[in-house]
């Protein structure tokens, strides 16, 4: 199957654009599901421009790792406590991976047998994942618009559409970077954590490490579509 034409690549990128404008986000799961389908396509797809199968589990093992380091504590100077990620009260995720993460209090990162599909917390993490973000996450303005993965209802996996992986792989940067700014904005603007954030620069910092995707090389990118080319 031939990749995808620029055209396509920019309207999926004006797609993903919408979905982190126009998404309703009540948690910061849809961040990471963006993030989990772009780190995979990378990991398993190819430049084929081919459809692409995913578990459910390996994207839970993925939501395991970014949140393992967020479910820490966030210290801010004298203050210390923990980050909200939902609306009215703590991500469902984030309370399991805490619970998880107090054998291993000294690991920043996620362990790798804590990752694997078979893991018992991938298995509650995956769960949360089918129920919640894997079939609200393309909802716009109360529309379903199924461009990236069709809702068959599979339990077990989802297929990305064909050229999907493909756009997940050559902007997988620029979706990550996007994701996570978005993400930063999300945790820093819930009411409850103002207290412990206040002024802090460092928050992207405490979420994702201190690596983070470098957008130079996507500006000329992004002006065309916001140019509307």
């Amino acid at each position: 199957m031939a990749p995808p034409s620029e055209n396509t690549q920019l309207e999926f990128l004006a797609y993903i654009q919408r979905l982190l404008d126009e998404g309703d986000f009540t948690a910061s799961y849809k961040y990471a599901l963006l993030m989990a389908l772009a780190d995979l396509s990378v990991e398993r797809g190819n430049d084929e421009g081919g459809p692409l199968t995913l578990r459910i589990r390996d994207i839970a093992g993925k939501f395991v790792r970014y949140y393992w380091r967020q479910a820490r504590p966030y210290v801010n100077g004298p203050v210390r406590g923990e980050l909200i990620q939902n609306t009215n009260s703590q991500a469902h995720v984030i309370s399991l991976v805490r619970e998880a993460a107090a054998d291993y209090a000294t690991n920043v990162e996620a362990p790798h047998d804590i990752m694997h599909a078979e893991a018992p917390l991938v298995r509650k993490v995956a769960k949360t994942v089918e129920m919640m973000p894997l079939w609200k996450l393309q909802r716009l303005a109360g529309q379903l618009e199924t461009r990236l993965y069709p809702h068959t209802g599979n339990r077990e996996a989802i297929v990305l559409n064909p050229g999907i992986a493909f756009c997940f792989r050559r902007f997988h940067g620029l979706v990550t970077r996007l994701a996570q700014d978005a993400w930063i904005r999300f945790v820093r603007n819930r009411p409850a954590n103002q207290p412990l954030i206040g002024e802090a620069v460092d928050l992207g910092s405490f979420l994702f490490g201190s690596e983070r995707a470098n957008l130079n090389q996507y500006r000329p990118l992004l002006s065309l579509k916001f140019l509307g080319h």
